[in-house]
C-alpha cells in the first residue's frame, strides 16, 4: 500500500474509531508535527498542549515581573492563610 493510499485509508478509519482512539491519534501527530517548528512541553490541567514559544513567553514575562520586584518572599508565602488544610464547616 503506497503512502497515499494509507492517508486516504486513515480517513476512512478514523470515522469507525471511538472518540478516545481519534483523541490519541491526535495528539500522535500533533507531538510529532509539533516537535519539528514548535515543540510541545507540558499540558494545561485540560490536556491542551503548550508549546515551546508560550512558555517562553510566559518565563520572560514573569522573569522580567521578579527583576521588578512583583513577587513575595517565601517567609511572606509561609505567613498567608491557607484555606486548603483546614476542615470546612457545614
Amino acid at each position: 500500500m503506497s503512502t497515499t493510499e494509507m492517508k486516504e485509508d486513515i480517513h476512512i478509519l478514523l470515522e469507525q474509531v471511538e472518540d478516545s482512539y481519534v483523541e490519541a491519534i491526535h495528539t500522535l501527530l500533533n507531538n510529532h508535527v509539533g516537535k519539528q517548528d514548535d515543540p510541545i512541553v507540558s499540558y494545561d490541567i485540560d490536556g491542551n498542549p503548550q508549546y515551546a514559544s508560550q512558555m517562553r513567553d510566559i518565563y520572560l514575562k514573569e522573569l522580567e515581573a521578579v527583576k521588578n520586584g512583583d513577587f513575595i518572599t517565601h517567609e511572606e508565602y509561609k505567613k498567608q492563610p491557607k484555606p486548603w488544610l483546614t476542615k470546612p464547616t457545614k
